[in-house]
This record gives C-alpha cells, structure tokens and sequence, in this order.
C-alpha cells in the first residue's frame, strides 16, 4: 500500500557542527532527493539511501533546488551572487548558468507547474524569469521592497510575495510585470509594532515570512511572525480579503502544504487541518523536540518508490485541483 511520509531536513545531518541546508527537493522521475547547503548540492538515491554524487561546482553554490517534473533539470541558486545553476539531476554535472544581472543575492528559486518558467529571487527588489525550454532570461519584475517567500498560481501568471518591510503581501502580473495589488493585514497592531525604535527582533527580519496557496486557489495562507498567526484571505476576489487567523504556538516563518490540501505544515512546528483551522500536532524529531524547520517535503511511496512529492512552496494546483488523500503513516 501507498506510504505516506515527511521528509524534513533534519534527519539528514547527524554531525556535530551541521551544514546550514538552504533547500531540499525530490523526483519520482529520477528517484532521488536533492539536499541544497551553503557550500554543495548533494543527491541520494531514495531506494538505497546511498549518496549518488555531490558538486560544490565553483565554490557559489547553493539555495532552494527545484526539479523539473520530467526530471530532466534541476535549477538551484548561486550562494547570493546573481546567477542560478542549471544542474543535470542524474548527474550532477553543470548544464550551464543563467544570469540576472539585476537579482544579485539568488535566493528563493520556484517553477511554474509545468516547469517552463523558473522564477529566481534575490534578496533584492527585482525578480528574474527564466525561460528553461532554452534556460535563458525571459524578464525581469521590480517589486516595491526586498523579495521574500513567494508563490505562483498554476498557470505562472500570478506571483503572491511577502517583501520587507510589510505584513501582508503583494501580487504581481506575470505577463505585464506590473504589482496588481499590495495586501496588509488588518489588526494585529500593524503597522504601529513594527514601525517603532528599535523595530522587532524577529527571524529573517521582516514581519511576514512565510505564504501559501491552498491546492484549489480559493485562499491563500500568510505568516506573521510579529504576533505569532496565521492569517487566512480569501483568494476567489481581488484583491484577496482578510478572513480568520489562527494563533501558531511559536513564530510560523513558512508554510508547507501536504500533498491531499488538507493539512499546513508550519515552521512553527504546528501541523494545522486547513478546513477546521485546528493545530492537530506537533512536528517532532525522533529525540521527541520540536521542529522549527523551514524545508519540507511530503512524500508518498508506493512499494518502495517515491511517487508523489510536494513542492516546498505552497504553489498553487488551480480551480479544478481533487482533494486525493495520500493515505498510510506521515
């Protein structure tokens, strides 16, 4: 039968001064789980939990791999210079680079869902898209602060980004590159708690790190990690509207969603059911401590093989997206 599991970080580094890992992705195409750090991309076969290669290419690597769903590339970014690696992901030998000489700092690197387009953010305003039928730059999109999490819809015309500087986020227009819509959260104290001396001392220093799309699109999911909540808007209007908010039990700076739609995995540790909007339990290692990770997959074997996988980010799947239950042990 299907074998559900999570797949954090985590239990991949046992030494004593642990490797910072900066992403993870994985392939039912290649069978292979890909582990980024500040330093190497390393690959492991998923049935023989061997090593298969590692490569620190020119000593720039590594942030946020991303496969392509036919397997045959993986896109990884440059250790915050401006270019992102285009990797063979059975090998792991160099295709090539490509450049945006605008987006120094590569951080966050997600696909579209039929990995055409390779969205590549700095830690910077301007985002680089790439065109990876040719693996060249297609354009660039200025945002009006500095790129955090960000996700895209299931046809890569929108992108939902938090930025610096803001508790809430923006939506942007692919095919145009213009910001549609600038969202903040209503309440909560904002924007009086952040806009003090000294401002808040919160990880990755701004006051929303962490959004995602439910499955079907109807709602989008936000961190806040000046007040410790989730804040839930409804995605069916435009701009979207503030609706509930549910109080995480430590700062949520990232949001995984599980591959049925039903469960949101919060860096915070919580495990939240996203229709009753309940913490249902606790991400927990197998020492019983809490895991605040920001890297997660969930995966589903079959028979020992790997054939589903979550994207790290909550990306959107579209209007008519099944809610498939993705049974067995996570």
């Amino acid at each position: 039968p299907p074998r559900s599991t999570l797949f954090p970080y985590t239990t991949l580094f046992r030494s004593r001064y642990p490797e910072q890992v900066a992403g993870v992705t994985a392939s039912p195409v290649t069978q292979m789980i890909y582990v980024a750090t500040r330093g190497r991309l390393g690959a492991w076969d998923l049935t023989t939990e061997k090593k298969v290669w590692e490569n620190t290419y020119d000593g720039q690597c590594c942030e946020r791999p991303q496969i392509s769903p036919d397997g045959s590339f993986l896109y990884v970014g440059s250790n915050l210079k401006d270019f992102w690696y285009v990797v063979n992901p059975k090998t792991g030998e160099l295709i090539t680079k490509v450049r945006s000489p605008l987006s120094p700092d590569a951080h966050n690197l997600n696909l579209s869902l039929d990995g055409k387009l390779a969205f590549m953010a700095p830690n910077g305003k301007v985002m680089g898209v790439a065109d990876t039928t040719t693996h060249t730059l297609l354009k660039t999109i200025a945002f009006p602060d500095n790129i955090r999490v960000f996700v895209v819809n299931h046809d890569a015309s929108l992108i939902y980004s938090n930025t610096n500087n803001l508790l809430g986020f923006v939506i942007a227009d692919v095919k145009s590159g213009r910001i549609l819509h600038q969202v903040e959260v209503q309440g909560f104290g904002w924007p009086e708690k952040w806009n003090v001396t000294p401002r808040p001392r919160i990880p990755h220093g701004c006051p929303s790190h962490g959004i995602a799309l439910t499955n079907d699109e109807k709602e989008l999911w936000l961190a806040d990690g000046i007040n410790n909540y989730i804040h839930i808007f409804d995605n069916t209007r435009m701009p979207p509207k503030q609706m509930e908010s549910i109080k995480t039990t430590a700062g949520p700076y990232w949001i995984t969603v599980g591959l049925d739609g039903n469960l949101a995995y919060v860096s915070s540790g919580d495990v939240i059911d996203m229709k009753s909007r309940k913490i249902v339990g606790q991400l927990k290692d197998e020492y019983g401590r809490t895991m605040y990770s920001e890297k997660f997959l969930d995966m589903v074997f079959t028979n020992g093989k790997l054939t589903r996988v979550a994207n790290q980010f909550g990306n959107g799947l579209g209007p008519a997206a099944a809610v498939t239950p993705a049974t067995g042990n996570r």
